[in-house]
């Protein structure tokens, strides 16, 4: 069937739309014209004067022209819309990759002291079996070994809306406290209210004691030294 055979006036719109999508619109505008139900939105691909497909939005609305039913017709170009998405997918699946497969801490956190989200290596670094185990501690009262610590950082997240390289002792699952350090940022409501923070963390536990081990040796052969002369 010819695009020509069409009602009008969708027969001349399939001259624009891009030969592999007309069968689909065939349909969809056969359907409209026999006042069946049909999509009144939709992706299709539509054609450049030199050939080229592009993505187009395509919207249908029923009018009256001079006392008779009519159909308005609004094809529009979503070529950079399609363009943004893509590289905004790209950019979710690179983070996505860099969210499970980063050896640092990656959490969100209430005010309250709950955890929101948190990556594998976070998960692991605090001894839990599982992000729904995670979900169990209350940062407030099983988080640190200082209490006071939490409300440190609280006040310099009240102060400045963040901290950088923020050094401090965590406890994991089974009370085994870690050596962290830690850069977040606030996390606010409309109201610009602190509502939580986001932020990545390290765990620092085993450079600490090889540096303190370091320390211990160059003390011990330092007496041997001195002790020599």
């Amino acid at each position: 069937r010819r695009s020509s055979d069409l009602p009008l006036p969708y027969g001349p719109i399939l001259n624009f739309i891009a030969e592999g999508e007309r069968a689909k619109l065939k349909e969809i505008f056969n359907l409209r014209a026999e006042g069946k139900e049909a999509p009144k939105n939709y992706e299709t691909y539509a054609l450049r004067s030199d050939g080229m497909a592009f993505p187009v939005d395509v919207s249908v609305a029923a009018i009256e022209y001079f006392g008779s039913e009519a159909q308005i017709v609004v094809i529009k170009d979503i070529s950079e819309q399609k363009k943004i998405s893509t590289e905004l997918r790209k950019s979710e699946e690179r983070y996505r990759h860099l969210f499970e497969e980063i050896d640092d801490g990656i959490f969100i956190s209430s005010k309250e002291g709950r955890t929101i989200v948190a990556n594998p290596a976070l998960v692991k670094m605090l001894g839990y079996d599982s992000f729904e185990d995670l979900l169990t501690r209350d940062i407030e009262k099983e988080g640190y070994q200082d209490g006071n610590e939490r409300r440190r950082f609280q006040d310099l997240m009240e102060r400045d809306g963040y901290v950088r390289r923020f050094e401090t002792i965590w406890l994991k699952k089974d009370g085994t406290p870690i050596n962290v350090v830690e850069s977040s940022n606030a996390v606010r409501d409309e109201h610009g209210h602190i509502i939580g923070y986001e932020g990545i963390v390290r765990d620092r536990t085993e450079r600490i004691k090889a540096e303190q081990a370091l320390r211990e040796s160059e003390r011990y052969y330092k007496g041997l030294f001195d002790g020599a002369h």
